[in-house]
C-alpha cells in the first residue's frame, strides 16, 4: 500500500489498490466527478471496508427511519 510520510494513502496509491484511475480519484475527491455505486463498493472491498466504516451506524439508522429505506439509496448515491 502506498502511503505518504504522514501515513495517509495517496491518490496514486489508492488508484493502484483499487484499479480506478488517479485522475478519476482526484476529480471525485475534488467534487468534479461522482463514483458509481459499483465503483464505490469495489473500492471499499479492496480496502477491506464497508459503509459502516464510513458512517456511524446510529446515524444511518436514524436517517433510514426519517426518510425511509428507498430514499437512503438515493442519498448514498449522491454522497458517492
Amino acid at each position: 500500500m502506498s502511503l505518504s510520510g504522514a501515513g495517509e494513502l495517496t491518490e496514486r496509491g489508492l488508484a493502484r489498490i483499487t484499479g480506478v484511475s488517479q485522475p478519476h480519484i482526484h476529480n471525485v475527491l475534488n467534487g468534479k466527478r461522482r463514483l458509481s455505486l459499483e465503483k464505490a463498493d469495489g473500492i471499499l472491498r479492496r480496502l477491506h471496508l464497508d459503509l459502516t466504516d464510513l458512517v456511524r451506524t446510529e446515524d444511518l439508522v436514524r436517517r433510514v427511519r426519517t426518510i425511509g429505506p428507498r430514499s437512503i439509496c438515493c442519498s448514498v448515491r449522491r454522497v458517492l
